[in-house]
Parts: structure tokens; C-alpha cells; sequence
């Protein structure tokens, strides 16, 4: 259980809107927050600028903590979607 008045976690996909950045460490503490609150098997849906330096970014961050990165694909003409996996490895939010 969590300290969100008793709610129980379960896998589910959380949308993670980080258009508004183009700072990688504020994206990636955005999604480390996300992940946090996550079961593991849950997905995390990152929506970024079309950037193709934050997209690997985010793959090359999944390797090295556990997570598993899922593909990207353009969100319109300006943006691109990003699917994070959260993986079972402990300490594997990234923080």
C-alpha cells in the first residue's frame, strides 16, 4: 500500500507529459517520480518534443537501470511518444 489514502498499486500505463522541457535531467525526474509510484511490469507513456538526442537519451537510461524501453514513434507532427517498462531490478526507478 501506498501514502495515497490506502490505495493499492497495480500495473497500469501513466502518461508523462514532459513537452514543456527541453532540460534531459527534468525529464528524467519526471519519469523517475512517475516510476516510483509503479508496480513493476507497469508502463510509463513519455510524451516529448521530437528530439532525436532525447529518444536515445531515454533508451540508454532504460539500459542502465532496469527498466525495459519499448519503441517510440511520432505523437503528431511535433512530437514523439516513448513507452518505459518498469523493471523488477531493485533499485530500478533510476534515483
Amino acid at each position: 500500500m501506498s501514502g495515497d489514502g490506502g490505495a493499492v498499486k497495480t500495473q497500469q500505463t501513466v502518461r508523462v507529459d514532459v513537452r514543456g522541457t527541453w532540460k534531459p535531467y527534468r525529464m528524467t525526474y519526471e519519469v523517475i517520480k512517475a516510476l516510483r509510484e509503479l508496480e513493476t511490469g507497469s508502463v510509463v507513456e513519455v510524451i516529448t518534443k521530437d528530439d532525436k538526442g532525447i529518444v536515445k537519451d531515454i533508451g540508454t537510461w532504460c539500459e542502465a537501470t532496469g527498466h525495459e524501453f519499448l519503441g517510440s514513434q511520432p505523437q503528431g507532427e511535433a512530437d514523439v511518444r516513448s513507452l518505459i517498462r518498469k523493471g523488477s531490478r531493485r533499485g530500478a526507478t533510476g534515483g
